[in-house]
């Protein structure tokens, strides 16, 4: 490590600092991402869902008349389910890469 005039830290000319990712390194990444991005998703799909039934609620108490939700839940389930399995179908594909 050489310092400059100016009393800065600078690394040697023979050390970069620039690492290209490697092909799994990316595939890891967008893997992330794509799970990252399907949470999000998910989770503000049950925001709105959750948004619209409150006042759709609301409508039907002041009516007197309620019914629920059957396919809300189901949908909510099969969304959480399916984010589920992905999440697992990734952990283990990593771990048996791993050995």
């Amino acid at each position: 490590v050489s310092t400059q005039s100016t009393g800065t830290l600078s690394p040697p000319p023979s050390i970069s600092l620039s690492v290209k990712p490697t092909r799994n390194q990316e595939v890891e990444n967008a893997e992330n991402k794509m799970m990252a991005s399907g949470l999000l998703m998910f989770g503000s799909g049950c925001i709105l869902y959750g948004t619209v039934r409150y006042f759709s609620t609301m409508v039907l108490l002041q009516r007197g008349v309620i019914r629920p939700s059957y396919y809300g839940a189901g949908f909510l389930s099969l969304g959480a389910l399916s984010l589920t399995g992905y999440g697992f179908s990734i952990l283990f594909k990593k771990d048996k890469e791993a050995k």
